[in-house]
């Protein structure tokens, strides 16, 4: 009940902070699609990766022709 009372508390203040006129309905529902979503990060992780990968074709292209 009580975790209940602060996520409705969380979503009027979101709702007043921001001005939207969705209900808190619809915005539980985008918090709750949406929660767990870093599109920067993992765009990050992404770049990093690639890099990695590209690392390490360069290193062993290296060490068969060394």
């Amino acid at each position: 009940m009580l975790c209940a009372l602060i996520s409705y508390l969380l979503l009027s203040l979101y709702q007043r902070r921001t001005g939207t006129q969705q209900s808190l309905w619809m915005l539980m529902v985008e918090v709750q699609a949406t929660l767990f979503q870093r599109p920067g990060l993992e765009a990050e992780r992404y770049r990093r990766r690639q890099e990695r990968i590209r690392e390490i074709n360069l290193r062993q292209g290296q060490l068969l022709i060394a």
